[in-house]
């Protein structure tokens, strides 16, 4: 069993070429096998520029992981931390979000040129990246409020749908 997280690795490049070299130097180097690299997948997006500026697109290097023991003693876990790590010495903006199984453990590690709190929102945020935790239920259910339940609802379970109230004309309580 074990302690299982949902997982973000992500790196940005300015330009095809730098991702292009950044990968070249990281299976060189042997930071990253084929196997770890192929979980990844290129984002493309067109950069918004400020109005004197010529757009151009950014390329984002991103990696989801569901449900996985995400602990850095791993040799597989290893390699994409190294991978951060290499992009963040050589100036690429990275992004590790974590979120564990406790509702507080969440880990949120952003690196850009100024590294501030505000680097994840104003860079990482244009691109769709933010933690959000949610449950999903299934709507197709019906549900009744416990009064109108009450109301419109016999003692007896005859293993019949409910009815709602709009479904029944009168009942007396």
């Amino acid at each position: 069993m074990g302690y299982r997280s949902d997982v973000v690795n992500a790196i940005a490049f300015d330009g095809k070429d730098k991702l292009f070299s950044f990968l070249t130097e990281c299976r060189l180097n042997n930071v990253i096998d084929k196997e770890g690299l192929d979980c990844y997948q290129v984002k493309v997006h067109k950069y918004k520029p400020y109005i004197d500026e010529v757009a151009k697109f950014v390329y984002i290097l991103h990696a989801e992981f569901n449900d996985v023991k995400w602990y850095e003693s791993y040799s597989g876990v290893k390699q994409h931390v190294d991978m951060r790590e290499l992009a963040n010495t050589k100036g690429f903006p990275t992004c590790y979000l974590r979120i564990g199984e406790d509702l507080d453990d969440i880990d949120q590690i952003v690196f850009a040129e100024h590294d501030t709190e505000e680097t994840f929102e104003f860079f990482w945020w244009d691109y769709g990246y933010e933690v959000e935790r949610s449950f999903c239920l299934d709507r197709n259910d019906t549900t009744l409020t416990m009064q109108d339940f009450l109301k419109t609802n016999r003692s007896s379970d005859d293993g019949q749908q409910p009815e709602t109230s709009e479904s029944q004309d009168t009942v007396s309580a």
